[in-house]
């Protein structure tokens, strides 16, 4: 998909893609995340899978998260072994509990 806005907007940054440089693979990876699940979870408090399984983000108190919250949780999603902290018994990962929100059933 970013690849499509690049060659659309701005073709000459394709050279990139073509390069075997992992930092820039790394960080248009990190860019693109920041953005699908910021701009999704900001605007409508759901991701494409949490419409598909009928969820949604809520912070502690069970209102709409703010800006600098989905932010967080979004850059949390990409601390090393995160999607392990699933594995802790408890009901939600580490970018749930250090953002202090959660995902309900809508």
């Amino acid at each position: 998909m970013l690849a499509v806005m690049f060659a659309i907007f701005a073709p000459s940054l394709l050279d990139y893609f073509d390069s075997d440089n992992r930092l820039i693979e790394y960080l248009f990876g990190f860019i693109a995340c920041m953005i699908y699940y910021s701009t999704l979870e900001v605007t409508t408090g759901r991701t494409l899978a949490k419409f598909v399984t009928r969820t949604k983000v809520v912070d502690e108190n069970g209102n709409t998260p703010g800006f600098t919250t989905i932010l967080a949780r979004s850059a949390c999603r990409f601390i090393p072994f995160e999607p392990f902290s699933f594995l802790s018994g408890e009901n939600s990962g580490w970018h749930d509990r250090i953002s202090k929100t959660r995902v309900i059933e809508v």
